[in-house]
C-alpha cells in the first residue's frame, strides 16, 4: 500500500494550498513607495518611445541629468502591466511574479527530497522573499539570482559550458531592468570563479585531474564575468550608464547616496530579526544551508555564497532576499551528496512524526489563508476587506484635496509620498523628495533641516518657496520639526490624513471652511471626561474568545480613526486624538487600539480627577475640591489635577489657593502654557503687571498660536505704557483670529492713547463690521471719544 504522503492526490492538495497561500500573501495593496514614480517613468516611456536624459520631474526650473539608467526597463515593464489592467493588474503581477519564481525553486528541489521537505522549504523561502515584495523593479532580482545560481551551480557540477553562454545575455537584460546585476549579478559569478581558482592553487601536484579541471573552470568564468561585464554597454545610455552605477558607489559625493543611505530604513542592519519570533525562517534558513555544508565541508563555493550572503544582508536589511534565495540554492545543491533516505529511514516513528508535520503545514495554510480573506480595514465608515483594497486611501485621499483645492506649489513631504505626488499630480504639486537618486542631496538637506529647524527653516522656505508641507509624526524627525512648525504663527494645520498631516503657509491659498478652521477646531478639542468615560468602558467590555476573532467575528485590523489618532497626538492636538481613539475602539476592541486606551487612562484618567471635574460641571464644588484632593493623594505628580483646581479656587474666588496651585502646575510641567496663563491673569488683577507680562510671554513663547495669549499680554503691555508692543500683540490676535472683536477695541483704545486718531478710527470701524453681538454701547462710547478728538 502507498504511503499516504505520496499519494499524487494529497500532493497536489498541498501544493495548491501553498500557492494560493503565497498568492493571497503577497496580494496587498499598492504600497505607498516608489512604485508610484517608476510608474510615471514607465509612462513617459511608453507615451513618448524614447527614454528621459534630462529629469523629466524636476524639482525645480533647471533640469538636472536623469539619474536612473538602470531601472528604465523594469519602470516600463510596470507601467505595461498597469496599463492592461490599472491598480489590479499589478496585485495580480506581483502575486503570479512570487509564485512563479518560488515554483522554481520547488521543481528544483522536487526530485531532491520527499514531497512534505520540499512544501515545508518552499515555504520558508516564500517568507523570506515577501519581505522584499516591493512593486519597483527591485523585485525582478529575485528571477535573475536563481537564474545565475542555478547555471552556475550546473556549470560547476557539470563542467559544462552551455550554462554559461546566456549568463551575458541575461546580464545585458537584467542591467536595464535594476543595479542588482551589479550588486548581485557579478558577485556571483566571481564567488565562482574564486572558488575555482582557490581549488586550482590549493590542488595538489598528484591530482593533476582536478587542478586541469580547476583551471579550466577559473578561466572560463572569467571570460563570462568579463562578458557581463562587458554587457552592461549594451544600454540605452552608452558609457553614461555604463559608468553611472560605479559613480554612485565609488564616488560619496556623486549624488550623496552614502550621506542620506543612513537614513532610509532598508539600508540598515536588520536588527529586528533578532527581536521578533516573527522572523525565525531566516534562521531556519540558515540553520538548513549551514547543514548541508557540514556534509559537503570540501565544497568551497558553497562555503563562500553562504559567508557572503549572510553578511550582505546583516550589512543592509533590502539584501533579504537575495540571502534568502543563496541559502535555499545552497540547500538545493548541496543536498545532492546527502544521503537523505537513508537517514530518514533511521528515524524511529518517521512516518507517523512526517502525517503530523503534514497536518500541522495543512492547518497552518488554511489559517493563514483564511485570515487573508477575512482581514478587514475600516476607512471612511466603510469596514473593507484588505484583499478588495488597490492602494492606501489616505494618501490618495490627502493628495486629492490638495489638488482639488488648489493647494499646489513646492512640497516639503515625507520621502515615501513625493513618488504618488508625481503620479497623481505633477507638475502641479512638486515634492522635493520623491525616493529618486537625483533627490538624494535634496533627502538630505531636509533631514538636516527636520533635525536643526530653527537654524536651517527659513533658508529653506525663502530658498525654495515652501508653501506646503506634508509629513509624517510617527517617524522621529518628522515629528520634531513639526513640533517647531507648530511654533510658527505663518503656518497652519489644514488636514490630517491617515499617518500624515498637512501644514500650508496662512494666507497662501484660498481655503475652504472645512479646511481653514481645521486647526482651531482641533486644537480647541480638549481631552473631556466623557472621552476618559468611553475609553474605560470600552476597554472594560468582555472580548471574545480568540478563535471568535479570527473566524467568526473578525474586525478591521487597520482603522482610518486609529491612524488619524497616532498623527493627531504626536501633533499635540490630543483632546480631537482622544476622540479617533474612541472612535477606532469603538470599530475594533482588540490588540494596539486596547493598549493605546490603556496608556491614555493611565496617564490622562486618574479617577479622582474626572470625578472633579464632573462635579465641578454641576456646581458641586465642595464635592469636588474633595475629588481634587484625592487625586493628588493618588498622583501628586499629574499637573492636570492640580490645574483643575486651581480653575476652581479662582471660579471660588480663593485666589491665594489658586495661585499656589498654578504655580505648582508650573513646577511639574514647565510647559504647561495655559497654567501660565491663569497664573498671569492672578497676578494682573492684583496689579502686578510686570510680573504677569513674564507669565504672558511664557505662554506665548510655548503656544504661539493663542490668540488669547496675545491679547493679554497686549493688555499687560498697555497697562504698562508699552503702547507700541500691545498694537503688535493686538495685530497678531488679529491675524490669528481675524474676528476677535475684542482686539480691535483694544486697538482703537490704544491708538487713541498714542493720539493716532486715523488708526483709531480704522480699527473701529473693523469692529462694526464684526459687531455682532458686541456691546453697541461699548462701540458708541469709543466712536464718542474720537468724534469728539475729530
Amino acid at each position: 500500500m502507498k504511503y499516504i504522503l505520496q499519494r499524487p492526490f494529497l500532493q497536489k492538495c498541498l501544493l495548491l494550498l501553498l500557492g494560493v497561500f503565497i498568492f493571497l500573501y503577497l496580494f496587498d495593496p499598492i504600497e505607498t513607495e516608489d512604485v508610484w514614480w517608476h510608474l510615471s517613468t514607465g509612462k513617459w516611456i511608453v507615451e513618448h518611445w524614447q527614454l528621459p536624459h534630462v529629469d523629466i520631474f524636476s524639482f525645480g526650473d533647471v533640469r538636472a541629468p536623469w539619474s536612473c539608467h538602470n531601472e528604465w526597463l523594469g519602470s516600463s515593464i510596470l507601467y505595461l502591466v498597469f496599463k492592461i489592467h490599472g491598480l489590479l493588474g499589478l496585485k495580480f503581477f506581483r502575486s503570479l511574479y512570487f509564485v512563479f519564481v518560488t515554483g522554481i525553486l520547488f521543481f528544483n528541489l522536487y526530485k531532491r527530497l520527499p514531497f512534505l521537505y520540499v512544501i515545508i522549504f518552499t515555504l520558508l523561502v516564500a517568507l523570506g522573499v515577501a519581505n522584499r515584495n516591493y512593486l519597483k523593479p527591485d523585485m525582478f532580482n529575485v528571477l535573475f539570482i536563481q537564474f545565475f545560481l542555478i547555471n552556475l551551480f550546473n556549470y560547476e557540477d557539470k563542467g559544462e559550458r552551455k550554462y554559461l553562454w546566456f549568463l551575458p545575455v541575461v546580464m545585458c537584460i537584467w542591467f536595464n531592468v535594476h543595479l542588482g546585476s551589479l550588486i548581485y549579478g557579478m558577485p556571483l559569478v566571481s564567488i565562482f570563479f574564486l572558488s575555482a581558482a582557490i581549488r586550482y592553487f590549493i590542488a595538489g601536484k598528484g591530482d593533476a585531474v582536478q587542478k586541469a579541471i580547476a583551471f579550466r573552470q577559473a578561466r572560463d568564468l572569467a571570460l563570462t564575468g568579463a562578458a557581463c561585464l562587458f554587457s552592461f554597454l549594451l544600454n540605452p545610455y552608452g558609457v553614461e550608464g555604463f559608468l553611472y552605477p560605479f559613480k554612485v558607489f565609488l564616488f560619496p559625493d556623486y549624488i550623496g547616496f552614502f550621506k542620506f543611505a543612513h537614513s532610509i530604513q532598508e539600508m540598515q542592519p536588520p536588527w529586528y530579526i533578532f527581536h521578533s519570533f516573527g522572523y525565525i525562517y531566516y534562521f531556519v534558513l540558515f540553520a538548513l544551508a549551514l547543514t548541508v555544508i557540514l556534509f559537503n565541508k570540501k565544497n568551497l563555493t558553497i562555503i563562500l555564497l553562504l559567508a557572503f550572503s549572510t553578511f550582505a544582508f546583516l550589512y543592509v536589511g533590502r539584501n533579504s532576499a537575495f540571502y534568502t534565495i543563496v541559502c535555499a540554492y545552497v540547500f538545493v545543491f548541496g543536498i545532492r551528496r546527502i544521503k537523505f533516505d537513508g537517514i530518514r529511514q533511521r528515524l524511529p516513528y518517521v512516518k507517523i512524526i512526517e502525517c503530523l508535520l503534514c497536518l500541522g503545514v495543512v492547518l497552518f495554510l488554511m489559517d493563514q489563508i483564511a485570515g487573508i480573506c477575512l482581514q478587514k480595514e475600516y476607512i471612511n465608515g466603510q469596514t473593507i476587506n484588505k484583499y478588495r483594497l488597490l492602494d492606501d486611501p489616505s494618501t490618495e485621499t490627502l493628495i486629492r484635496t490638495l489638488i482639488d483645492n488648489k493647494i499646489t506649489g513646492p512640497v516639503f513631504n515625507a520621502d515615501e509620498l513625493g513618488g504618488e505626488m508625481i503620479w497623481m499630480g505633477y507638475p502641479e504639486l512638486r515634492p522635493f523628495r520623491d525616493g529618486r537618486n537625483n533627490s538624494y542631496e535634496r533627502s538630505n538637506n531636509a533631514l538636516v533641516t527636520m533635525f536643526h529647524p530653527k537654524e536651517n527653516w527659513a533658508t529653506m522656505e525663502s530658498r525654495y518657496h515652501f508653501k506646503i508641507v506634508v509629513l509624517a509624526p510617527f517617524k522621529y524627525m518628522d515629528e520634531h520639526f513639526l513640533q517647531y512648525l507648530n511654533t510658527q504663527p505663518s503656518w497652519q494645520l489644514i488636514a490630517v490624513n491617515g499617518l500624515y498631516a498637512v501644514y500650508v503657509k496662512r494666507g497662501a491659498f484660498n481655503l475652504p471652511k472645512e479646511l481653514d478652521g481645521f486647526e482651531a477646531s482641533a486644537r480647541a478639542r480638549k481631552i473631556a471626561v466623557d472621552d476618559l468615560q468611553n475609553l474605560q468602558r470600552l476597554k472594560s467590555l468582555e472580548l471574545a474568545s480568540v478563535l471568535q476573532q479570527r473566524y467568526f467575528y473578525p474586525m478591521a485590523s487597520n482603522i482610518d480613526h486609529y491612524l488619524d489618532y497616532i498623527t493627531l497626538f504626536d501633533i499635540g492636538c490630543k483632546g480631537a486624538a482622544v476622540e479617533e481613539l474612541v472612535n477606532a475602539l469603538k470599530v475594533c476592541n482588540l490588540g494596539e487600539f486596547r493598549r493605546q486606551a490603556d496608556i491614555i487612562l493611565k496617564y490622562y484618567s486618574n479617577p479622582w480627577n474626572n470625578l472633579g471635574l464632573s462635579n465641578d460641571g454641576k456646581g458641586n464644588y465642595k464635592e469636588a475640591l474633595e475629588d481634587y484632593k484625592k487625586a493628588i493623594e493618588l498622583n501628586p505628580r499629574f499637573p492636570d489635577t492640580y490645574f483643575n483646581r486651581g480653575v476652581l479656587y479662582a471660579k471660588l474666588k480663593a485666589i491665594d489657593l489658586a495661585l499656589r496651585d498654578f504655580t505648582q502646575v508650573i513646577t511639574l510641567n514647565p510647559y504647561y502654557a495655559q497654567a501660565y496663563s491663569n497664573r498671569g491673569s492672578i497676578l494682573a488683577a492684583r496689579g502686578n503687571f510686570k510680573q504677569a507680562l513674564l507669565d504672558y510671554t511664557q505662554a506665548v513663547m510655548l503656544d504661539s498660536k493663542s490668540a488669547e495669549y496675545y491679547l493679554n499680554r497686549g493688555n499687560m503691555y498697555n497697562k504698562l505704557g508699552r503702547f507700541t508692543e500691545a498694537l503688535a500683540d493686538y495685530k497678531q490676535v488679529t491675524i490669528l483670529n481675524p474676528n476677535d472683536a475684542v482686539a480691535y477695541d483694544d486697538m482703537a483704545v490704544t491708538y487713541y492713547q498714542l493720539r493716532d486718531y486715523n488708526m483709531a478710527w480704522a480699527a473701529l470701524h473693523q469692529l462694526e463690521e464684526l459687531s455682532g453681538n458686541y456691546d453697541p454701547k461699548r462701540i458708541s462710547s469709543i466712536k464718542k471719544a474720537l468724534t469728539e478728538r475729530k
